[in-house]
């Protein structure tokens, strides 16, 4: 495991932020490292990032129907800076 890695790691574990994931504890198997993180009630970033894309460009869906983009259900700017901020 690289100097970079363990300082990475060592940085989660001392995260103490209500709106940062911190780390319960680190398994380390032969080249595989495997971390435990709190369960997050709204989700995760990819979960967002699709449901974005959907409303944004609209979706295809499994059985060939297109859906159109929702004008409605995409984040604000403002709601994005907040998040940011």
């Amino acid at each position: 495991m690289t100097e970079l890695v363990k300082l990475e790691i060592a940085t989660m574990k001392e995260l103490n932020n209500p709106y940062l994931l911190g780390i319960n504890f680190v398994t380390i198997e032969n080249t595989a490292i495997y971390l435990s993180m709190p369960f997050s009630l709204g989700g995760d970033v990819s979960g967002l990032y699709y449901k974005l894309r959907a409303a944004y460009r609209g979706e295809k869906k499994k059985d060939g129907t297109v859906t159109l983009p929702d004008k409605d259900s995409y984040f604000h700017e403002r709601q994005i800076l907040y998040w940011a901020k």
